[in-house]
């Protein structure tokens, strides 16, 4: 018996895959050998160090993962918490204090994301629709870039390390909304470096707070320095 090509494998009922550390649960998953690609259904959920991935559809390629969502079910990204970056306004300072989102993580929603897997570092690019909830920090955006690097920890007595993924940038694009304990920040681009305790806004950059406004074509919150950089240009000037 001479059998032809394989051009699919289903597989149905509480699948879990597990490859390179990352571990893949849903309903329902198919995989294509010709193309080296698997369709996951079914609460589909990708596990990859802290990273936490689910969505409505995920495809799953060579380093790639491609989740998306819909109108009521977005792709939800759990990502390690972020420092409070909330910095001092223009004038006297104002007393400190936080929203109320979940502090212990970094929450990303979007319509999709595709989840690049790097030898050092993975990157998530989300697009469509996107939120991102942080310490005493909420951003909305039509895009987002979220640049993660592996570190190895020891954890404790353990000889053997495990992978601790690092926030080290975050790029939001596309009418761009900041909103902070006391203040309010707008910008065509956004960049956020949480390791310096640094954002960037540019494109039409205003930051408002309850002692005033300012604007211009680029401005550098640096938290760690409670000060702000504001710079002319641009087509306005």
């Amino acid at each position: 018996l001479k059998l032809g090509e394989v051009r699919n494998v289903v597989a149905e009922g509480e699948v879990r895959i597990e490859q390179s550390g990352q571990v893949a649960t849903c309903e329902k998953v198919t995989f294509y050998p010709a193309d080296e690609r698997a369709v996951l259904t079914g609460r589909p959920r990708v596990t990859n160090g802290e990273a936490v991935v689910s969505g409505e559809v995920m495809q799953l390629k060579p380093s790639l993962a491609i989740v998306e969502g819909s109108v009521d079910e977005r792709v939800v990204v759990t990502l390690p918490v972020m420092p409070d970056l909330g910095y001092e306004g223009f004038g006297a300072s104002a007393p400190s204090s936080k929203n109320n989102a979940d502090e212990t993580v970094t929450l990303i929603q979007s319509r999709t994301v595709r989840m690049i897997q790097e030898p050092t570092q993975t990157l998530f690019k989300f697009s469509e629709d996107v939120l991102i909830t942080a310490t005493n920090l909420e951003v909305s955006c039509g895009r987002l870039e979220v640049t993660a690097r592996e570190m190895p920890v020891l954890p404790g007595s353990a000889t053997t390390p495990v992978e601790r993924l690092n926030l080290e940038k975050v790029e939001a694009f596309e009418k761009v909304l900041i909103k902070q304990t006391g203040r309010v920040a707008t910008a065509d681009q956004a960049t956020i470096l949480p390791n310096a305790g640094k954002v960037t806004l540019e494109g039409n950059a205003v930051v408002t707070d309850e002692r005033g406004r300012i604007s211009g074509h680029r401005m550098t919150l640096l938290q760690s320095e409670r000060r702000a950089i504001v710079e002319g240009g641009g087509p306005k000037g």
